[in-house]
């Protein structure tokens, strides 16, 4: 890659300095999963979100010159992916990758070429596919954070659900949220709750006490019911 020296320029502080602008213009882009394999195990990671019953799994790529992302997410798109738009993060740009099945051929794509995120990339594919649970995703990657190949908080999550298990449990979760907000109680049952809670009874025990969930207890007991 070469470099070309550009005018003297301004910054922001008032003092004057060299910039040097990158020559990458009719240079061909990334076109293999080695190459972004490669890029992932430096400057990649896989990030985990715990939900109620769930793992999520994305993979980014970090940089502090964007076009270095944009050569890997016109890779990513040639192969039918569709990453998000890259975001200005805090300290580098961010390229991201967040549906589950792509984030799955992503992994299995990389998986071989990498060394250093292997077993990340392994840890996900894994509970993507129902071989392990969401407890024990969580643990093989804070054995990567305790081996420093991970650059992460260590973080216990009690998830001992695979990843379909979780998927039905959290349905059948939705669902017992929306029957309960469609749920009212009658004048009594205000009156009672609201007694209930003056008395001292928690929020928790009064949901089970009438069967309701937590936004039905709160209109009770603020008198929001008419």
């Amino acid at each position: 890659m070469t470099f070309q020296r550009a005018d003297i320029v301004e910054d922001y502080a008032g003092t004057k300095g060299y910039a040097l602008t990158y020559l990458t213009e009719g240079r061909p882009f990334y076109s293999s999963w080695t190459q972004t394999s490669g890029y992932f195990d430096g400057d990649g990671a896989v990030i985990p979100v715990a939900q109620y019953y769930n793992l999520l799994f994305h993979l980014t790529w970090a940089d502090t010159y964007s076009p270095q992302l944009e050569q890997v997410k016109k890779f990513l798109d040639s192969e039918g992916l569709h990453p998000a738009k890259i975001a200005d993060g805090t300290t580098a740009y961010i390229l991201s990758l967040n549906r589950q099945d792509e984030v799955l051929v992503a992994a299995k794509s990389m998986l071989p070429f990498a060394y250093k995120k292997w077993y990340d990339l392994q840890t996900a594919i894994q509970y993507l596919e129902n071989r392990i649970t969401g407890s024990e995703a969580m643990n093989r990657l804070n054995e990567s954070v305790k081996a420093r190949s991970r650059s992460a908080p260590i973080r216990h999550v009690h998830m001992p659900f695979f990843r379909n298990e979780g998927a039905f449990a959290g349905r059948a979760l939705g669902a017992r949220r929306a029957a309960e907000k469609r749920k009212v109680l009658n004048q009594a049952q205000v009156k009672e709750a609201t007694e209930c809670r003056e008395a001292g009874m928690s929020v928790k025990d009064l949901m089970a006490r009438f069967g309701v969930g937590r936004y039905v207890i709160y209109k009770a007991i603020n008198g929001e019911y008419n």
